[in-house]
Order: structure tokens, then C-alpha cells, then sequence
């Protein structure tokens, strides 16, 4: 699910609809829920991102059961009622006027829409304010039913859980005879021939430049050289920062962002500056990447590139909502329950030459999509 199984009329349906789960079913009012969770000092509520939809909760171990009773009536049971559903429209779409106001984003959006054209990935997950409008609540109400179809759900948990006994309460609870949409096909992005080149009008006194590449997808083992290079790039400890920041005074911000994805994802340089350095700050990311491609990075900076890695992996397991997601997704996604456990090693094995070999890959910067946010 997700913005992948989205289009432009349907843009922005699998947030609204994540938020809408828990707003109202055919047995629970919006407040019925809300007071029982809190009774039961528990949390429960819907995600949706690039590539799915989905739904998580947390409970002791005591409150289990009734946990899993409201979870299945939001999951299985959500009506969407017209009131609540207009007023988390009118949310998505306050969030979305106000996109202007997180310029940064802005330019990353509109890089991604030109990275991507026709596909999803160049969609935004809010939506646009023509989309949201026009979704209707019956097909809401379709899609979350067959996008969350018995059969179609990965499940996981961590922590105080017995495996056969949760998973024989899971199947007393679910419902047969469901219709179900299939996921959504994987989607060829067509190549970039050479530079696009978008300018945008900022309305604040600021410069948001964005150079995008079309990246890899979460099989490839390429995918974790550029995750090191993206950490080895940015951070305040990153090329980008000490460089374009510290020696040339040229941003208040800058960054490099990898996301893979089911289809290929990207790769991403971002500065923020003043409008008087927006030429010249565009000119240092370009000869920042010329350094990548120009030779190995240097062992002390992989290594720390790598370790700090390893430590954002090792947090992000740390919290049991965060290894229950990190199985469910994996699983999901056809990498397996256990690709966690060959996360770490992976990126701790990347060498100089697999970094320079996907740079050299990805990104060329004879064709990519250079964007620029500033005032007139």
C-alpha cells in the first residue's frame, strides 16, 4: 500500500485512511476507542508511508487480549463516519497549505516529482489539495478493506508474547471471506537522459537547493554503500558540513539523503543558504560530488561513516515497537524476518571500492534534477 499504490486522483488516501482507522467502527465510537485505550493505557493507531499500510499497538502484557479485540475491530470494522472523516480532511489539508512554511521539503518534493515523473515515488504521502478533496468516502472504505484483507497481512511482535499463543488468538479473531486488491507491480522508472533543472519562487528570504539522483532499490546489495555514503557525506561530522559550513560559511543546513525503496529510490544533496550564495553554494555540492567520484574515500572517514551506523541500527532496535516493525516490514517486503540480523554485517563490510563503485553508478551528474527554491 502506501504512496506506491496510489495515483494522482488517489494521492494522499493511504494517510488519510491510516488516520481514520481508529476514528469509528461498527461496534465502537470515535470517543469508545479513544477512553478504552487510555483505560487500558495502551496506543494504537494506523502508519502509511512510500510503500505501506498499515497498523501497530502497544499494551502490557496483562491487557493483551483487549488490546487485540480493539485492533481488530479498527482494522477489520472502521467506518470512516462522514463527520470525523471531514474533519481529518481538513487536517490533511491544513498540513498540506502549510508545506509552504517547510521550504526544505518544498524543494525535496518537487525533486522527487521530477526524479520520478509518472511514477508514485514522485507522489508526496499528504497528497495534493485537488486529491484530497476528491476522495470519496466509499472508496476510502474499499481500500482499507482490500489493501487490509485477511491473507494479505504480515504480522509481527516483540516482547512479553508467547509466538503459538498470539498467533492462535490472531486467527480466532480474523474473518474469512474478505475481498482483497492485489499489491501493487513493481513500476520501471524511466531513466534521466540529463540535468533537469527546476526553479521554484521561494516566499522567505532563503535558498533550498536539492540535487537528486535516481538511487536503488532495498534488494540491491549497492543499497548499503550508499547508505555509508550518505552518513559519510552528511551529519556535522559529514564532507558536506565541514566543508560548505565550517570552511566556506555557505549554509545554515546542508545534508545528503539515501532512501531505497520497492522500485528504485534516490539519492539526494541538500543545502539551505542565503540568496546571495545560492550560485555558489550549488557550485560546492557539485564539487563535493566530484571528489566522490573522483577516488576512495578515505579510511578514517568510512570508519566512522560505519560506526555510527552500527549505532543508529542497534538504537533502532533498542525499543520493542521498533523491532516488531523492523520484522513486519522485512517480512513484508519479501526480505525475510531475519534481514535484520544481516543489516549490520552488511554495512560493516562496505568497502572504499563498493562506495566509489556506486557512486560512480548512480550518481552521474550529467543526469540528475537540480532544484533550486529562492526568491526572485
Amino acid at each position: 500500500g502506501g504512496v506506491r499504490a496510489e495515483d494522482p486522483a488517489s494521492n494522499g488516501r493511504s494517510r488519510l485512511v491510516a488516520q481514520m482507522l481508529t476514528r469509528g467502527t461498527t461496534r465502537r465510537s470515535s470517543d469508545e476507542i479513544a477512553k478504552e485505550i487510555e483505560t487500558l493505557a495502551a496506543g494504537l493507531g494506523g502508519f502509511a508511508g512510500r510503500n505501506s499500510l498499515g497498523m501497530h499497538a502497544t499494551a502490557l502484557t496483562r491487557s493483551r487480549d483487549a488490546v487485540l479485540d480493539l485492533l481488530f475491530d479498527t482494522l477489520y470494522e472502521a467506518t470512516l463516519p462522514e463527520p470525523e472523516l471531514e474533519q481529518e480532511r481538513r487536517v490533511q489539508l491544513e498540513e498540506i497549505r502549510h508545506q509552504a512554511d517547510a521550504p526544505a521539503r518544498q524543494a525535496l518534493r518537487a525533486m522527487a516529482a521530477a526524479l520520478y515523473g509518472s511514477h508514485p515515488y514522485g507522489q508526496d504521502l499528504l497528497g495534493t489539495a485537488e486529491s484530497v478533496r476528491g476522495l470519496r468516502r466509499e472508496d476510502l472504505i474499499a481500500y482499507a478493506q482490500g489493501r487490509l484483507a485477511p491473507g494479505r497481512l504480515v504480522w509481527a511482535a516483540a516482547g512479553d508474547v508467547d509466538a503459538d499463543e498470539l498467533a492462535a488468538a490472531i486467527v480466532a479473531r480474523t474473518p474469512a471471506g474478505r475481498a482483497t486488491l492485489d499489491p501493487p507491480a513493481p513500476q520501471p522508472v524511466a531513466p534521466l537522459q540529463d540535468v533537469v533543472r527546476v526553479r521554484l519562487k521561494a516566499e522567505k528570504q532563503q535558498a533550498h537547493l536539492a540535487i537528486g539522483f535516481r538511487g536503488t532499490t532495498m534488494y540491491r546489495p549497492d543499497r548499503y554503500a550508499l547508505d555509508v555514503l550518505a552518513t559519510l557525506l552528511g551529519g556535522q561530522g559529514g564532507r558536506l558540513f565541514l566543508e560548505l559550513r565550517d570552511r566556506q560559511s555557505l549554509a545554515y543546513t546542508v545534508s545528503a539523503l539515501h532512501a531505497d525503496g520497492l522500485d528504485e529510490g534516490y539519492f539526494a544533496l541538500y543545502i539551505g543558504t542565503s540568496p546571495d550564495k545560492a550560485e555558489t553554494a550549488l557550485a560546492g555540492l557539485y564539487a563535493e560530488l566530484d571528489k566522490v567520484l573522483a577516488g576512495p574515500v578515505s579510511v578514517g572517514e568510512l570508519d566512522r561513516a560505519r560506526r555510527y551506523l552500527a549505532g543508529a541500527h542497534a538504537i533502532g532496535l533498542q525499543r520493542r515497537a521498533g523491532r516488531a516493525s523492523t520484522l513486519c516490514l522485512n517480512e513484508l517486503y519479501g526480505l525475510g524476518r531475519e534481514a535484520y540480523r544481516g543489516h549490520l554485517d552488511a554495512l560493516l563490510a562496505v568497502t572504499a571500492d563498493d562506495i566509489l563503485a556506486a557512486a560512480r553508478k548512480h550518481l552521474d551528474p550529467r543526469r540528475c534534477v537540480e532544484v533550486v527554491l529562492a526568491p526572485e
